[in-house]
Parts: C-alpha cells; sequence; structure tokens
C-alpha cells in the first residue's frame, strides 16, 4: 500500500493490541510474584513459562514502537514545534503518574534516606543507565519506564530514518533482527554482561525499532486478506507458550552459557510477535476482536500503565502482609495458591483504578485545561 494512505489508516484504533496489552501486564505480574514469592501453579509448563516472564519486555517495547509509528508515521519531525508537541505528549502521557508514584512509595514503604544523586536519577529516569543501583530504593522496578522514555526521545529520529531507508522493508527488518540477535548471543556467553544488555536504553530501542518496521511492514501489506485471523491469533500464542514453557529448561538452555538468559528467547518469540502485531493491525472481525472492543477490555487496556507502576506498591502490602501473617486468615490467604493469586491481581487492579481515576485523568484535565497538552 502506497504511503499516501497512511494517514487514513493511522487514524483507526487497532484494538486487537489492546489483547496483548492487557495480557502481558498480567504475565509480568505474575511472573513478579514467581521471583518474590516462589508462585506456582504445580503444573510443570506453565510454572516454566511464568518464570521466564521477562520475556515479554521484548514485546513491550516492539507494542510500543509499532504503535509510535502507526500513529506518527506520517509527521515531519524536521518541523521544531512537530517534534516539540510529540515530546510534549509522550512525556507529560506518563511522567507525572511516574513521579507521584515514586514520591508516594518513598513515604509509604522506605524507611532509609535516599542520597540527593538518587533523587537526580528518579526526577530524570536514568535507572536503565545504572544496573548497579537496582538494589537501591525502586530502581530495580523503574528501569522499564526510563528505557521507554529513552525509546520516545529517539523515536522521531529513528521515525526519519526509517521513512528514508528505501530498501525493502522485509530486508530492513532481517537486518535489525540479526543486529538483535547478534547483542544476545554475545551476552549468552559473557553471562557478567546480561543484566547490562537486559536492561540496557540501547539495546532495547533495537526491539523498538523491530516494533517501528513491521508497523511500516502493516501499512505496505495491509490488504492482504487473511481467514479465520482469531485462531491463527491463538495458534501463536499457543506456540510461544509451549517454546518458552518447553524450551526454559532444555539442556541447550541450561547450558552454563545459555542458563536463566531471558533473551535468548528472542530468536523465536520476536518474529512470533511480528506476526502478531501484523495480524492485529489487519483484524476487523473474529471473537478476538469483539472481545478487545469490550469495556472491560479497554478499560484495563487505559489503566495498563498504572497497572504496571502499581506493582511495586502490591508487591511491597504483600511482603507486609507476609511479616504479620499467622494463623487464620492470613495464613490461609498465602497457603493457597489461587486466593493468593486472586489477591495479587484485584489488589493491584484496584490500585491502577485509583491511579488512573484519581492521579492520572485528574491531571489529564488541568493539562487540557491549561492547554498545555491536547490530545487530537
Amino acid at each position: 500500500m502506497k504511503i499516501v494512505n497512511q494517514a487514513v489508516l493511522s487514524t483507526k484504533h487497532l484494538y486487537c493490541l489492546d489483547i496483548f496489552r492487557v495480557a502481558i501486564v498480567f504475565l509480568v505480574l505474575f511472573f513478579h510474584l514467581n521471583i518474590h514469592f516462589s508462585f506456582e501453579t504445580n503444573i510443570k509448563i506453565v510454572d516454566r513459562f511464568v518464570n521466564q516472564g521477562a520475556f515479554t519486555m521484548s514485546m513491550f517495547f516492539m507494542l510500543s514502537g509499532f504503535i509510535l509509528y502507526y500513529l506518527y508515521c506520517n509527521n515531519d519531525f524536521y518541523k521544531w514545534d512537530v517534534l516539540k508537541n510529540f515530546l510534549k505528549k509522550r512525556v507529560l502521557k506518563i511522567y507525572p503518574l511516574y513521579i507521584i508514584s515514586v514520591v508516594l512509595f518513598y513515604f509509604i514503604f522506605y524507611y532509609k534516606q535516599v542520597p540527593l544523586f538518587m533523587w537526580g536519577m528518579q526526577i530524570i529516569p536514568l535507572q536503565a543507565f545504572f544496573p548497579a543501583t537496582f538494589n537501591e530504593f525502586w530502581n530495580g522496578g523503574l528501569w522499564f519506564i526510563s528505557a521507554l522514555l529513552f525509546s520516545y526521545c529517539i523515536f522521531p529520529f529513528m521515525s526519519q530514518v526509517l521513512k528514508l531507508i528505501k530498501i525493502n522493508t522485509f530486508v530492513l527488518y532481517i537486518i535489525i533482527f540479526i543486529l538483535c540477535i547478534y547483542f544476545t548471543i554475545v551476552a549468552a556467553f559473557y553471562p557478567e554482561t546480561r543484566l547490562q544488555l537486559y536492561v540496557s536504553p540501547i539495546f532495547r530501542s533495537i526491539e523498538f525499532f523491530i516494533g517501528m518496521i513491521v508497523a511500516k511492514l502493516s501499512f505496505e501489506y495491509r490488504s492482504v486478506k487473511i481467514k479465520n485471523i482469531s485462531i491463527i491469533f491463538i495458534a501463536l500464542c499457543c506456540l510461544i507458550f509451549l517454546l518458552v514453557g518447553g524450551l526454559s529448561h532444555s539442556n541447550f538452555l541450561n547450558h552454563e552459557k545459555f542458563c536463566s538468559s531471558y533473551l535468548n528467547y528472542n530468536l523465536f518469540t520476536i518474529p512470533l510477535f511480528s506476526i502478531i502485531l501484523y495480524l492485529c493491525s489487519i483484524c476487523k472481525s473474529g471473537f478476538l476482536y469483539n472481545i478487545a472492543k469490550t469495556k472491560i477490555c479497554q478499560y484495563l487496556s487505559k489503566i495498563s500503565f498504572a497497572f504496571y507502576l502499581g506493582q511495586g506498591f502490591t508487591l511491597e502490602a504483600i511482603k507486609k502482609i507476609y511479616i504479620l501473617q499467622g494463623n487464620g486468615y492470613l495464613r490461609l490467604l498465602f497457603d493457597d495458591k489461587i486466593l493468593f493469586l486472586l489477591f495479587a491481581s484485584v489488589f493491584n487492579i484496584i490500585l491502577a483504578i485509583v491511579m488512573y481515576e484519581f492521579v492520572f485523568k485528574q491531571i489529564d484535565a488541568l493539562l487540557r485545561k491549561q492547554k498545555i497538552l491536547n490530545y487530537n
């Protein structure tokens, strides 16, 4: 499809993407419950899949890159006003809720004195650039925000570059994918670099760029007719589940150079998720599409960022409850896996709703009123 039609296409909401946004944030919560509280279902393949849940961060960055290019591919970022308005909207959409969450987290849960330079790291999110500080304050849980803001800041440049590149988009996808895999192979052979690569804003921007390339492909091949897209969605998701859950304890991945490296899954999860993103962009019907359009799914998608930030509060609250547990209802809560999962999920959802309704929406309304922010 020609580039001139992208302006019309990019105004259409891609409802099916909302399902995956919601699924990913819940999987990240289950992963955090697993690493912090050894939560397991006793179903081996499910537990292995959840245990490797950090691989979903690649999906987050690909999804973000896809959506931004889908929405802003026609913007001329050479113009200062266009560039300024884009950055203002992106930053103000997440920064106020982020900084309020950081301050509240400190006053509610953190009792140590935080060095002044550490506050600077929170105010200008730099956590991903300094993984050695992850044991300090909340830094280990905020690296994602830091890397995401970095990707937002360089998106205008990457967008202009992507539009200028004249080679076949499929060829470009393969080149950038090989570059991404090259980094993971190097990290696999030098285990001490895994954390640095996993949180690296530079590396994550490559995944972000892959998402942008997939969005460009979706414009070029949007007229392709594919039947039973919902069934293909489910099949691809099941394939990711089986591959991650099945390979997580294979002899290959348990080798000393490959053990516990979430990034190794990029070899097959990135191509599979690329196909899912493309299918989401052309899906206009089917039961998954109908589910995605429901008010519940749409609302959960809207509060997904608050849900992610709320996980820090949820995990700390559960730790406090753990200390209080003895006999009775609290003991029953933590001994029963289903009750524990429901409690954590519902608690996090309620917290996300409060953050979204009473913080995010109020700040958004104030910014609109002051004409500082104006979403079209």
